[in-house]
């Protein structure tokens, strides 16, 4: 529905929609969501094996 309605509506207002988060260790972006920590989501990346916490300082994939 996003993809659809991205032409309609200005990309900054779209940002917050679509949030890819990317590995810190490997840069990938396929990662999967693995449980909490101390009220965080736990990602763990699929390509390195590697597992983090989502955080400020985390990228974000535009």
């Amino acid at each position: 529905m996003v993809s659809y309605l991205e032409p309609y509506i200005r990309d900054n207002q779209l940002s917050h929609v679509m949030k890819v988060m990317i590995c810190p260790h490997c840069q990938s972006q396929q990662l999967s969501k693995n449980g909490h920590r101390r009220g965080k989501q736990c990602y763990r990346c699929k390509d390195c094996g590697k597992q983090f916490v989502e955080s400020a300082s985390t990228p974000i994939a535009s």
